[in-house]
């Protein structure tokens, strides 16, 4: 094996380390954010009635809003359109993005769809308006309702999911909005896939209320 030979090895090595590297990193960071959620969650149920800890709570969901973002954005920075449009390469849970795209369920208007099929898993759930995709959310919170907490969050009195601007725009269009869910399992395993497909979908569809995480 020639010098350039080793070079090249070499190089691909510490590639594919960095790779796996920042793949650990960013699922660590993942499971304290998803832990930080819960710790969110429950601090809400328990303070309904005080305003000045559903003010603190607010500002909570707004930090860790921004670094799912941020996060997003990272990962969304490193994938080439055609890695996104690859029919052939496995990308998670065994199957193309192509076959996890045909699998998405409409469930009707968001405003008044049934929700309780899905309250012991998690998965995607898409928005449209018109024919297009608006946004592209994810609901991960397995032991606490999962997809249907995470949609009826939308329909709630409350201003949980209403803290940033996708939020308030959903809102404001609940009645022109067709939802569908992507179910993708019950378990670990599922939620790790979910945050990978998520990302994956995002870029694929390029959702407009998904660019709208500026807080006013």
């Amino acid at each position: 094996m020639g010098f350039l030979d080793i070079l090249f090895t070499v190089g691909e090595y510490i590639l594919e380390s960095a790779q796996k590297s920042k793949i650990r990193r960013d699922r660590a960071l993942g499971r304290r954010l998803d832990n930080y959620e819960r710790k969110i969650n429950r601090a809400e149920d328990l303070s309904s009635n005080n305003i000045e800890q559903m003010q603190k709570i607010k500002q909570a969901r707004e930090k860790l809003d921004r670094a799912r973002q941020k996060i997003e954005e990272q990962s969304l920075y490193g994938i080439s359109q055609s890695n996104l449009n690859d029919n052939n390469g496995l990308l998670t849970g065994g199957k193309t993005l192509d076959q996890w795209d045909r699998q998405w369920i409409c469930i009707g208007s968001l405003k008044d769809a049934t929700l309780e099929p899905f309250n012991h898993v998690v998965g995607l759930y898409r928005h449209d308006i018109n024919g297009t995709t608006v946004y592209v959310g994810r609901a991960i919170e397995l032991f606490n309702g999962g997809i249907r907490k995470r949609l009826s969050d939308y329909r709630r009195g409350s201003n949980s999911a209403r803290i940033y601007s996708s939020g308030r725009a959903i809102n404001d269009h609940i009645d022109e909005i067709i939802t569908y869910v992507l179910i993708v399992g019950n378990d670990g395993v599922a939620v790790d896939n979910v945050k990978k497909l998520e990302v994956y979908f995002i870029g694929r569809y390029h959702p407009q209320y998904n660019k709208m995480f500026k807080y006013i």
